[in-house]
Order: structure tokens, then sequence, then C-alpha cells
């Protein structure tokens, strides 16, 4: 049986890093969100996400 709490771990280490990249990001913004703004949220989206996957498929080995 796969150790589930090493995916919950690993799972909340990777919001952890979304969140406090986007709220550094963010919170350094001095004016309006411009599309390039929204490309870096979008790559800390997908970091995220590919964070998500990783450990779910180690998860499921």
């Amino acid at each position: 049986m796969p150790d589930r709490s090493k995916l919950e771990e690993a799972l909340m280490k990777a919001v952890d890093e979304f969140q406090g990249n986007t709220q550094a990001y963010c919170g350094a913004l001095k004016r309006d969100c411009t599309s390039e703004d929204l490309e870096e949220l979008g790559k800390y989206t997908f970091y995220a996400l590919n964070d998500f996957k990783k450990a779910i498929i180690e998860y499921l080995k």
C-alpha cells in the first residue's frame, strides 16, 4: 500500500510553494495586471500542477 502521508505532504508542499510565489509576485505589483503578469502567474500554475502530477504518479507506483 503506498504511503498516503507522503502524497499529502508533497501536495501540500506544492500548494505552499504556489501560494508563496503568487503572493510574493502579486504583492510586488504596484500597478494593474498586464498580459505579462498573467503569463508569469500561468507559469506558477503550471509548476504547481506539474508538482501535483509528479506526486500522484509517485504515489501510484
